[in-house]
């Protein structure tokens, strides 16, 4: 019936026509090819991403567009599944080199996948393709600030910890692994309270919440003198900076520096005790002989006498320790 088909026939034409507008209209490359790779169709997108016409591209494998050494398994991948029927990466989507008419290569997300054909005997897949160029380069950005950041950190003399809101350590750098005795592997995931004195660390997540809910404003780069605590239990004091930054998705991170404050209160003790020698010869000397020894003895030297004229009158004064001390520094230099 010639009737039946001239309108079997139109349908055809109009099925392709609305094949072509559907691949026309894609913004990314696709190819359509039979089961020995050769390129049967090809849209607009992939002219203008790969540099050749479509009247080039007709007829030719599709390996024309593959680089580096994917090509010959671009057809072996094809012929894998043609023979059993297994997909091997066929319907999944994969990273690989593409290369353009100028022989220049990029990276690529190919999409492999059989189009089912009732009115053709030829076997076809369709190659959707997608430009990673962009999106490579954004994520080798990130990762450069990533290091940038995190060569800062590890520069830092003093510990630094990253936390969660649930105080759960999220980052460490070198100086808290050296400063407090644990791996960076045990620190991270672990709670920050173990760093804390027991009298301390059943507040830290109390004082978190309270950061979180009313008080942030008052607790945030405000400094804090703590009695901290490492891995082999000893203690000392240290000086607590804490701060909030923006982490993943807005999340808040709190992020705490930790300076080692033992140093620093030995010396102030020593400054103390100094002062309370000085304070009680002046109250046993004159003037006139307090000048005479500053005149004639050097500074270690009026130091030391000073601490032994206090041990000689108050020998048992609670000085006595310190004095000892004074003693011991100024002598060793």
């Amino acid at each position: 019936d010639l009737s039946f088909n001239d309108t079997e026939e139109r349908r055809l034409s109009e099925m392709e026509d609305l094949t072509l507008g559907l691949l026309e209209s894609s913004l990314d490359p696709i190819f359509l090819i039979n089961d020995h790779g050769i390129i049967r169709l090809v849209n607009q997108a992939a002219v203008g991403q790969f540099g050749w016409s479509k009247e080039e591209f007709l007829n030719q494998n599709i390996s024309m567009i593959i680089g580096g050494r994917h090509g010959p398994r671009h057809d072996e991948c094809i012929e894998h599944f043609l023979q059993t029927g297994i997909k091997c990466e066929m319907g999944k989507k994969r990273e690989l080199l593409a290369k353009r008419k100028d022989g220049s290569e990029f990276v690529i997300e190919l999409g492999l996948s059989e189009v089912k054909c009732t009115y053709n005997f030829e076997r076809r897949f369709c190659g959707f393709v997608r430009d990673l160029t962009r999106q490579k380069e954004d994520e080798a950005r990130i990762q450069q600030k990533e290091a940038f950041t995190n060569n800062l950190v590890e520069a830092s003399f003093d510990a630094m910890f990253a936390i969660n809101r649930k105080g759960l350590i999220q980052q460490v750098n070198g100086a808290a692994i050296k400063q407090f005795g644990w791996s960076k592997e045990e620190f991270l995931g672990s709670n920050i309270s173990i760093i804390m004195k027991s009298k301390d660390n059943e507040n830290h997540d109390r004082y978190i919440e309270r950061c979180l809910q009313t008080e942030k404003n008052k607790m945030i780069k405000v400094q804090r003198e703590l009695e901290a605590k490492r891995k082999d239990g000893s203690t000392f004091p240290i000086l607590l900076g804490l701060n909030e930054v923006q982490g993943p998705g807005g999340t808040p991170i709190f992020v705490s520096f930790i300076q080692d404050l033992s140093d620093q209160k030995k010396v102030n003790s020593l400054e103390r005790s100094k002062a309370a020698a000085e304070a009680l010869l002046r109250s046993s000397v004159t003037d006139d002989l307090m000048k005479f020894g500053s005149d004639d003895y050097g500074d270690d030297e009026l130091l030391i006498a000073t601490v032994l004229y206090a041990e000689i009158v108050a020998p048992n004064d609670s000085l006595g320790a310190s004095n000892a001390s004074i003693y011991a520094t100024v002598t060793s230099q």
